[in-house]
């Protein structure tokens, strides 16, 4: 919680190098910044004690004597550090952008705009104490929409002469809660929000914008990331919740809006990970920082969801910038200038847009790892980017006097898987009522898969990836005997009958597609240098074919369903 710092209490001019004010703030508006000598004076001290390496005790205790300062100002040491000192190693300002449908499920987009009722006031806090501060709700009822949110953006029209009292949330329909502001901007500046849209593509954190005074913020990343609501119904009630936590400042909200992208069926999905091991120091102010790569190579080429894991150590977290930047070029803001004096918090973290708690309000303690964080900026904006190639972590160190330590990081993400291009049919679990043929010894497989065989009782089992226009389709076959020799069949009716210990359901104009020798028990058609499925089993692309295919094996094992030496796996059907 803020209370606007009052104007000086001994006038006097301030030049920004003297006070230390922050880079952050226009240098044209630090005579109208609200400001205190001795509290910036506390901020000095600390800060100079801190380059010239003095011990930590005393540096815990200028951060003690900070905080108390800070708190007869209405605020924290923790918010004092983050909003003066140097300017964040923030990306530059993107200009935000629609995020395409997802190229799998067959999904297209769908884009509405809601807006509130008509203006209201916004409540005067009577207290600083959360009982007293002004409450204002103001609703936006959204309906006729897909049942998928894709992405949403807020706009807001607040007018209120000290911004720092206001704390702004957007409660989505299923109750989900995301921070747009609390408390941003310890100058008191007036009407930073007076048309401020909220876009997780603006790249540039709230938390770290340059703030002039009666100069509209935006287009800007909210405190908390909107990408979180990803995939909620959005039809429903949405809520603006608008407080103000300090007595003497009444605003009023003249109108908000959301925009809502729908996607008319949800993605299919992958996953991937990396994992890199660092175990590199952190070079001291003013460094420009330690970078450290990862390369991501998937199957898939569009990103859903990305989270982000550090192990970071050091002993002054607020003195540090960490940046993730992504293959295309994307750089999203993990943290800037969190955590205070309370060390190594970030030994552990791992960074998620639907974390409950962002960076900035966390209530960190000394020693004790955040677990899970929202980040300052939006791990959303990579959302529709393509995950392969190389991945950059930044960790930079802003303030001098202390070194830090990443010991290891990595990332997590969901992309858009494209959907089989097939259906399985013919399995040898029993429960394909098409097909009317048992597995032949009772030897009944897992379900999906072929009958079982002498090394696996679950059976051999056969998938497709890829697609059928243009041809990318690849059959896949796992769960043979380890080094058992396949044959990939395609067929253009279906039989049902017993063949060997399986069952065959490939008839008609059979074709031995490929001979190959399993690894491991599995292998895959076509390979690099043959030809494309389409072309092998005679079924042109867009001819509306339909080829059936299973994959026939090797099982030399006398005494497992005799006298047969020989199986077969599910099958597949795809229609061309």
């Amino acid at each position: 919680m803020f209370r606007p710092l009052g104007l000086c209490r001994r006038a006097a001019l301030f030049t920004p190098v003297l006070l230390g004010l922050p880079l952050h703030a226009s240098a044209s508006d630090h005579v109208l910044a609200a400001c205190d000598n001795d509290l910036n004076a506390a901020y000095l001290e600390l800060a100079t004690a801190k380059s010239h390496g003095a011990p930590r005790a005393r540096l815990d205790e200028l951060f003690r004597e900070l905080d108390v300062l800070a708190r007869q100002n209405g605020t924290t040491a923790a918010q004092v550090l983050s909003q003066y000192g140097p300017a964040p190693s923030a990306p530059s300002t993107n200009v935000p952008h629609p995020i395409a449908a997802p190229p799998c499920g067959n999904a297209t987009t769908t884009t509405l705009s809601f807006s509130s009722a008509p203006a209201q006031a916004i409540p005067d806090a009577t207290t600083t104490a959360q009982s007293g501060w002004g409450t204002l709700e103001n609703f936006i009822f959204a309906f006729g929409q897909d049942t998928f949110l894709w992405d949403v953006d807020v706009t807001t029209t607040i007018t209120h002469p000290r911004c720092n009292d206001l704390k702004v949330y957007l409660l989505a329909p299923n109750g989900q809660q995301i921070t747009l502001t609390t408390d941003n901007n310890l100058f008191g500046y007036a009407n930073l929000f007076n048309g401020t849209r909220w876009d997780d593509s603006a790249l540039v954190p709230v938390t770290d914008w340059i703030y002039v005074n009666n100069q509209v913020v935006g287009p800007v990343v909210a405190e908390g990331a909107l990408g979180a609501l990803l995939g909620i119904d959005p039809n429903g009630v949405w809520d603006l919740l608008v407080r103000d936590d300090t007595p003497n400042n009444a605003g009023f909200l003249h109108s908000w809006s959301v925009d809502i992208t729908t996607i008319s069926a949800p993605p299919t999905l992958g996953s991937g990970s990396q994992f890199r091991i660092v175990n590199q120091g952190v070079p001291d102010a003013p460094h420009p920082g330690l970078t450290s790569t990862v390369v991501v190579s998937s199957p898939d080429t569009f990103l859903l969801d990305v989270n982000i894991a550090t192990g970071i150590q050091h002993g002054f977290p607020s003195d540090l910038s960490i940046l993730i930047t992504s293959p295309a070029g994307t750089t999203v803001t993990l943290s800037t200038r969190n955590g205070g004096n309370r060390d190594n918090v970030y030994d552990g973290t791992v960074w998620d847009d639907s974390a409950p708690n962002t960076a900035t309000d966390y209530p960190y303690l000394p020693g004790v790892v955040a677990p899970l964080l929202c980040p300052d900026g939006a791990l959303s904006a990579f959302v529709g980017e393509n995950p392969n190639g190389t991945w950059t972590l930044r960790v930079r160190d802003d303030l001098a006097g202390d070194v830090g330590f990443v010991s290891a990081w990595s990332i997590e993400f969901l992309t858009c898987a494209a959907p089989s291009p097939g259906q399985t049919f013919c399995t040898g679990d029993g429960l394909d009522t098409t097909i009317t043929t048992a597995c032949p010894c009772a030897n009944t497989g897992a379900a999906g898969n072929g009958c079982a065989n002498s090394a696996n009782a679950a059976g051999a089992n056969l998938v497709v990836t890829g697609t059928t226009s243009p041809d990318t389709a690849v059959l896949h076959t796992s769960g043979m005997p380890a080094t058992a020799t396949a044959i990939y069949l395609k067929g253009d009716v279906l039989g049902d009958a017993v063949f060997g210990d399986g069952v065959r359901c490939v008839d008609g104009n059979v074709i031995r597609m490929r001979t190959r020798i399993s690894t491991a028990g599995a292998s895959q058609f076509p390979d690099v240098g043959d030809p494309l499925l389409s072309v092998r089993g005679a079924t042109p692309v867009g001819s509306g074919l339909t080829g059936y295919y299973q994959t026939y094996y090797r099982n030399a094992v006398a005494a497992f369903c005799p006298p047969a030496t020989f199986n077969i796996s599910n099958g597949i059907r795809i229609t061309w």
